[in-house]
Protein backbone atom coordinates (compact mmCIF):
# COMPACT_ATOMS: atom_id res chain seq x y z
CA UNK A 1 0.00 0.00 0.00
CA UNK A 2 2.88 2.35 0.69
CA UNK A 3 3.98 2.50 -2.94
CA UNK A 4 0.86 4.32 -4.16
CA UNK A 5 1.53 7.92 -5.24
CA UNK A 6 0.58 10.49 -2.61
CA UNK A 7 -1.71 12.37 -5.01
CA UNK A 8 -3.68 9.21 -5.81
CA UNK A 9 -3.89 8.26 -2.16
CA UNK A 10 -5.14 11.75 -1.25
CA UNK A 11 -7.82 11.51 -3.95
CA UNK A 12 -8.88 8.05 -2.78
CA UNK A 13 -9.07 9.32 0.79
CA UNK A 14 -11.18 12.31 -0.28
CA UNK A 15 -13.58 9.95 -2.08
CA UNK A 16 -13.76 7.75 1.02
CA UNK A 17 -14.55 10.76 3.23
CA UNK A 18 -17.19 12.05 0.78
CA UNK A 19 -18.80 8.58 0.76
CA UNK A 20 -18.77 8.53 4.58
CA UNK A 21 -20.61 11.88 4.61
CA UNK A 22 -23.05 10.84 1.88
CA UNK A 23 -21.92 13.71 -0.36
CA UNK A 24 -22.90 12.20 -3.69
CA UNK A 25 -21.93 15.20 -5.84
CA UNK A 26 -18.43 15.10 -4.36
CA UNK A 27 -18.26 11.31 -4.75
CA UNK A 28 -19.16 11.59 -8.44
CA UNK A 29 -16.71 14.46 -9.01
CA UNK A 30 -13.81 12.60 -7.39
CA UNK A 31 -14.67 9.35 -9.18
CA UNK A 32 -14.60 11.31 -12.44
CA UNK A 33 -11.12 12.56 -11.52
CA UNK A 34 -9.83 9.03 -11.10
CA UNK A 35 -10.34 8.32 -7.40
CA UNK A 36 -10.60 4.59 -6.72
CA UNK A 37 -13.72 3.48 -4.85
CA UNK A 38 -12.14 0.04 -4.42
CA UNK A 39 -9.28 1.46 -2.32
CA UNK A 40 -9.16 0.02 1.20
CA UNK A 41 -8.78 2.75 3.80
CA UNK A 42 -6.12 2.14 6.51
CA UNK A 43 -8.03 4.22 9.12
CA UNK A 44 -8.54 1.48 11.71
CA UNK A 45 -5.88 0.40 14.22
CA UNK A 46 -3.47 -2.36 13.27
CA UNK A 47 -5.27 -5.56 12.42
CA UNK A 48 -8.43 -3.78 11.33
CA UNK A 49 -6.96 -1.37 8.79
CA UNK A 50 -7.43 -1.86 5.05
CA UNK A 51 -10.82 -3.52 5.58
CA UNK A 52 -13.26 -0.94 4.26
CA UNK A 53 -13.76 0.63 0.84
CA UNK A 54 -15.80 3.74 0.07
CA UNK A 55 -18.72 1.37 -0.60
CA UNK A 56 -18.42 -0.14 2.89
CA UNK A 57 -18.34 3.23 4.64
CA UNK A 58 -21.24 4.69 2.62
CA UNK A 59 -23.28 1.60 3.52
CA UNK A 60 -22.21 1.75 7.16
CA UNK A 61 -23.41 5.35 7.38
CA UNK A 62 -26.71 4.50 5.66
CA UNK A 63 -26.08 6.56 2.51
CA UNK A 64 -28.29 4.55 0.15
CA UNK A 65 -27.90 6.92 -2.83
CA UNK A 66 -24.11 6.69 -2.70
CA UNK A 67 -24.29 2.89 -2.34
CA UNK A 68 -26.60 2.73 -5.39
CA UNK A 69 -24.16 4.92 -7.34
CA UNK A 70 -21.23 2.61 -6.53
CA UNK A 71 -23.14 -0.60 -7.32
CA UNK A 72 -25.24 0.51 -10.29
CA UNK A 73 -23.23 3.25 -12.02
CA UNK A 74 -19.69 2.20 -11.08
CA UNK A 75 -20.54 -1.52 -11.20
CA UNK A 76 -18.60 -2.21 -8.02
CA UNK A 77 -18.60 -5.80 -6.82
CA UNK A 78 -20.47 -6.00 -3.52
CA UNK A 79 -18.50 -9.16 -2.72
CA UNK A 80 -15.30 -7.10 -2.65
CA UNK A 81 -13.43 -7.54 0.63
CA UNK A 82 -9.92 -7.45 1.97
CA UNK A 83 -8.08 -10.48 3.32
CA UNK A 84 -9.19 -9.55 6.84
CA UNK A 85 -12.47 -7.72 6.28
CA UNK A 86 -16.10 -8.55 5.55
CA UNK A 87 -17.95 -8.14 2.28
CA UNK A 88 -20.79 -5.62 2.14
CA UNK A 89 -23.65 -7.91 3.16
CA UNK A 90 -21.65 -9.56 5.97
CA UNK A 91 -20.64 -6.11 7.23
CA UNK A 92 -24.25 -4.89 7.39
CA UNK A 93 -25.94 -8.06 8.65
CA UNK A 94 -27.18 -7.62 12.20
CA UNK A 95 -26.24 -3.94 12.40
CA UNK A 96 -29.04 -1.52 13.18
CA UNK A 97 -29.91 2.13 12.83
CA UNK A 98 -28.79 5.03 10.70
CA UNK A 99 -30.26 3.61 7.51
CA UNK A 100 -28.22 0.40 7.61
CA UNK A 101 -31.32 -1.80 7.31
CA UNK A 102 -32.44 -0.01 4.13
CA UNK A 103 -28.98 -0.36 2.60
CA UNK A 104 -28.87 -4.07 3.52
CA UNK A 105 -32.33 -4.67 2.01
CA UNK A 106 -31.18 -2.94 -1.18
CA UNK A 107 -27.90 -4.91 -1.29
CA UNK A 108 -29.79 -8.18 -0.81
CA UNK A 109 -32.17 -7.22 -3.63
CA UNK A 110 -29.17 -6.60 -5.92
CA UNK A 111 -27.50 -9.89 -5.07
CA UNK A 112 -27.59 -12.22 -8.06
CA UNK A 113 -29.76 -15.22 -7.32
CA UNK A 114 -28.16 -18.57 -8.10
CA UNK A 115 -29.66 -20.31 -11.12
CA UNK A 116 -32.10 -23.04 -10.11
Amino acid sequence: HSNEPMAQRAKNEELWQAAAKGNQAEVERLKGEGAEATWFHPWEPAGRGYQFTALHIAADQGHLDVVKYFLETCKMDMKLKSATGPDLISHLTGRKGGGKEEVLAYALSMKPTPAA
